[in-house]
């Protein structure tokens, strides 16, 4: 059969099923569910004739099987590739999207500098941007943050969120403790590995200004926290939050405390595993993220 009266033959299908107005026959997922819909709904003899059409239209337009997509965020400091060590085991059964938050992974430091709201916003410009919603979201400790904060503005942008390593108990206290060492001559003096290993991802004078970015974020965190228990009652999505056992930074008490707040929360221990995603094994690491997408 000639390929150009395919658009006509799906037009009077669906016509003959009941659908009315407009839709795209290139969507051809939203056309097989429409389908799928309308079949269940039916009974009876109409149930079988919309049973012969659903059998004519999987011959006439054959269904790809897509992925589900699974979109990746980064944490504070870091960068898109440090997935690149279980991005290929996760290609296997998602698409994979992700991207570098404003000034990481050298990016041009914003001149308004960096903020929980302005990632929450990149986010979302960069899932309807990629038409992905709604979409699931791994986030590792500050890209945990930003996906719940960007689901209390628009839940319906998501599908679910997994987090691991994600601090919640921001206080000034902890803020002042977690901000002690960004400092950039306090780290090429004390901790010279680390800093060259922001050089060589963030590179220069890049690393610098996103050192000093990231103590203002937390200190604005511990002063006015967008996440409490009492807003994390609001995120009405799945959320499976996870902790490594020994993690140094992020307490089980203050993940248990999210997990109690989130209407539909979940929570998993990660038993031997610290905050550093670096340290984390992949497969481990790659089993986690599967468990809590559950796609």
């Amino acid at each position: 059969m000639c390929c150009g009266y395919y658009p006509f033959l799906l037009t009077f299908l669906l016509r003959q099923l009941g659908f009315r107005g407009q839709f795209c026959l290139d969507d051809n997922k939203f056309i097989e569910n429409k389908i799928r819909r309308s079949l269940v709904r039916s009974k009876g003899s109409e149930s079988k004739y919309k049973l012969n059409s659903l059998i004519f239209f999987d011959l006439l337009y054959p269904i790809k099987k897509m992925k589900p997509t699974l979109l990746l965020l980064h944490g504070a400091l870091g960068a898109s590739q440090q997935f690149d060590t279980i991005t290929p085991a996760l290609s296997e059964q998602y698409s994979i999207h992700q991207f570098n938050f404003y000034g990481h992974g050298r990016t041009e430091y914003p001149a308004e500098g960096i903020s929980i709201a302005a990632f929450a916003q990149q986010l979302l410009d960069y899932i309807h941007s990629n038409k992905l919603a709604p979409v699931a979201v791994f986030g590792y400790s500050m890209g945990g943050y930003v996906a719940l904060a960007a689901a209390l503005r628009q839940p319906d942008a998501f599908l679910k969120v997994g987090t691991l390593a994600t601090k919640f108990n921001w206080t000034p206290e902890t803020a002042a403790k977690e901000t002690r060492m960004l400092d950039a001559k306090i780290l090429q003096e004390k901790v010279p590995a680390f800093a060259e290993q922001l050089k060589t991802l963030h590179g220069e004078p890049g690393w610098e200004l996103l050192l000093a970015g990231t103590a203002s974020l937390m200190q604005q965190l511990g002063d006015d926290p967008p996440l409490t228990n009492k807003t994390l009652k609001n995120i009405t999505i799945p959320v499976r939050v996870m902790v490594g056992e020994l993690d140094t930074m992020v307490s089980i008490e203050e993940t248990n405390a999210a997990f109690k707040s989130l209407p539909r929360g979940s929570m998993t221990i990660l038993p031997g595993v610290k905050h550093p995603l670096e340290k984390v094994d992949c497969g481990v690491l790659v089993q986690a993220i599967r468990s809590a997408i559950n796609l």
